[in-house]
């Protein structure tokens, strides 16, 4: 057994083409990806079908037309990104009777206010609810990864479930695996757009715990800004010689890293430190739950926070921020994340 996956297997369409077309479009995609699972021998754990902006006019039947065209394709995820912000009532009406649905928007300054309360309002609904939501900063990145995801250019792309992988294999072995994937990739999926080589985490596939082994220290730690940025110019480097799209840098969602989980609990990783690390080349505050009873300014703050380091980066980012009904400190289960811990908002 290969010791990664497939993580995401996606489809990017322009949803302003004929019917007849994307269900075209769609079946090929579907015989694709079985014979892609053959050939490379690999799993394809999720497959994804993301759309381009759309308008708030357009934005409901959208949704529902992908949806449904999802399921008839077993296609695991859809995401139909807004060109601008809905109202939280309308977003959170639409996403509760639409389970395979995620959804981004862009931050502006004029918007903090509603995109805070677009947070809380995902959040009353169910914090599930709000993992399927990102805010993203700078501009819409096309990749596999989900929510903070847009169509730019029609085709297909693929994230991978690779930690072990690249714990195990040397720079040279690794390139040499990715760039056959690639490979095979490009021989079976139409318009094969890149792998994002992003390394992220699934629970005891920890990203965290290979920062550790970089740093020789526990995450947060002295250290761990010069582990991060190691980890991403060696991702840098392996991109260089692939085919790449979106983001291709170090993850770091706090649902999906069972040792981040851990520190977490321990109260040595804050959300100050997940904050500070988006600086440093993580795409991202991700999957990070705080309570419920968290003032309207703190959420305000958060926003203008990410806003300001996404200025000083020059590099997209995306936030996914959970109200949680419980208190720091304490567990909110999130359905196939498991168990996770709520943070301080104020540390």
């Amino acid at each position: 057994m290969t010791s990664h996956k497939i993580r995401a297997l996606t489809i990017h369409i322009d949803q302003d083409q004929p019917p007849q077309t994307i269900e075209t479009l769609l079946a090929r995609f579907a015989e694709q990806a079985e014979q892609l699972a053959k050939n490379t021998q690999l799993e394809i754990w999720t497959k994804r079908l993301t759309t381009k902006p759309t308008t708030p006019d357009k934005f409901d039947k959208t949704a529902q037309t992908i949806h449904e065209l999802a399921e008839k394709y077993q296609i695991n995820y859809t995401a139909v990104p807004q060109l601008k912000p809905l109202h939280p009532k309308q977003l959170a009406d639409t996403m509760a009777t639409l389970p395979r649905l995620y959804t981004t928007t862009l931050y502006t300054p004029q918007n903090t206010q509603l995109l805070a309360q677009t947070i809380r309002t995902l959040s009353e609904q169910s914090p599930l609810t709000a993992t399927r939501y990102a805010v993203t900063y700078g501009q819409f990145v096309q990749t596999p990864y989900f929510p903070a995801t847009a169509t730019l250019t029609p085709g297909t792309s693929i994230s991978l479930l690779y930690p072990s992988l690249y714990t195990t294999q040397t720079p040279q072995q690794l390139q040499k695996t990715l760039t056959a994937l690639a490979q095979t990739a490009k021989q079976t999926l139409d318009n094969f757009l890149g792998i994002d080589i992003s390394l992220s985490p699934w629970q005891d596939q920890s990203v965290a715990t290979i920062i550790e082994k970089h740093s020789g220290q526990t995450l947060a730690a002295p250290g761990t800004i010069t582990a991060i940025k190691q980890i991403n110019n060696q991702l840098t480097q392996l991109a260089k010689h692939l085919p790449t799209i979106g983001y291709n840098e170090t993850m770091l969602p706090l649902a999906e890293d069972n040792r981040l989980k851990e520190l977490a609990r321990l109260q040595q990783l804050k959300l100050s430190h997940l904050t500070a690390y988006t600086t440093y080349c993580v795409p991202g505050l991700d999957m990070a739950p705080i309570p419920d009873t968290t003032q309207d300014n703190i959420i305000h703050n958060i926003l203008t926070d990410l806003h300001h380091t996404q200025t000083t980066k020059n590099k997209p980012l995306g936030l996914r921020l959970i109200l949680a009904p419980a208190d720091e400190g304490q567990d909110i289960h999130l359905g196939p994340f498991g168990p996770t811990p709520v943070l301080s908002p104020l540390q």
